[in-house]
C-alpha cells in the first residue's frame, strides 16, 4: 500500500470511531498493513478493511 494512503487511513481510523480507543496490541486492537490492504480492528468490535485496488481512499 502506498504510504500516503496509510497516513490518510490512519488519520481516519487511528482513534476508533465507535468507542474512541486508540490502543493497539495486547487484545486492545490490531493494525495490519500489507501490499494492498489496510485493516484496523478494535476491542469493541469495530473493524475496517480497505483494499486500495478496489476502494477509493
Amino acid at each position: 500500500m502506498k504510504m500516503i494512503n496509510v497516513f490518510k487511513l490512519s488519520s481516519m481510523y487511528c482513534i476508533c470511531p465507535k468507542c474512541g480507543s486508540d490502543k493497539l496490541g495486547k487484545n486492545e486492537g490490531k493494525l495490519i498493513v500489507d501490499e494492498h490492504t489496510y485493516y484496523r480492528e478494535c476491542k469493541c468490535g469495530f473493524n475496517v478493511l480497505v483494499d486500495e485496488r478496489e476502494d477509493e481512499i
